[in-house]
């Protein structure tokens, strides 16, 4: 049985927050190699930390540590076990009134829109796996009920998709237990700062970050795609077609 891990993390998620998009992404990890990348993740650690199994996160990239993130994302890069996945939504086109829905609905149905290019792979552009186990950030303040709204609707929807027999859940988990979901906060967060006015200016530090994504998957600019790359694949989601 082979089973497919999802790491998922998301930028700027709430409904009022001020930020132009919300990002929802996915590292995805073949279970039997899970062990393997973390232990490489935490070499890479320890040649620049005393403490290997420190929590990594985006917000913590600074001039001074750069040198460790770009290396724990060139070994994304270069890595055969591992991609992402996400989903850019241009939040002022949400339009929760008009479809009579919570933007917690909202935010599971994109949230499919994630899984279902790896999930439902209508595409073939993923290895078929027997199970999909998915795991997000116990920290986030989405609500009490977002594991069980979530899945509902993911598995609605996969049905809906002819996917029923697909084997998916998804679970909290806390974090700095995972160093797997740490990297999906980082390529979260290079995302949504590519729209950032401190990108355009070209600081050291995640600018360089962002440089390296760019350079290896897709062009920066105003409407950022990476569609067509399997490993490093987003889909900018802009609402109804007026």
């Amino acid at each position: 049985m082979s089973n497919l891990l999802l790491y998922g993390d998301e930028s700027c998620h709430l409904d009022k927050d001020n930020a132009k998009f919300m990002v929802i992404g996915l590292v995805g990890c073949p279970e039997e190699y899970k062990e393997s990348v973390v232990s490489d993740l935490r070499v890479i650690l320890s040649k620049y930390i005393k403490n290997k199994y420190s929590e990594i996160k985006w917000t913590k990239i600074s001039p001074n540590n750069t040198e460790m993130y770009k290396e724990i994302v060139q070994y994304f890069i270069d890595s055969k076990h591992l991609f992402f996945r996400a989903v850019m939504i241009d939040k002022q086109n949400i339009e929760n009134e008009v479809y009579g829905q919570s933007h917690s609905e909202f935010y599971g149905k994109m949230y499919y829109r994630a899984l279902e290019y790896i999930v439902v792979n209508k595409y073939k552009n993923y290895e078929e796996f027997d199970n999909y186990r998915t795991f997000i950030d116990i920290s986030d303040t989405v609500g009490k009920t977002r594991i069980s709204t979530l899945q509902k609707i993911l598995v609605g929807m996969l049905e809906r998709d002819g996917c029923g027999d697909s084997q998916f859940s998804i679970q909290e988990i806390r974090s700095y237990e995972s160093i797997l979901l740490q990297l999906s906060d980082i390529l979260c967060g290079a995302l949504q700062y590519m729209y950032r006015t401190e990108y355009q200016c070209n600081k050291l530090g995640k600018s360089q970050i962002v440089n390296m994504l760019c350079g290896k998957y897709g062009n920066c600019g105003q409407t950022i795609h990476f569609k067509n790359s399997v490993k490093f694949n987003v889909f900018y989601w802009q609402g109804r077609v007026q």
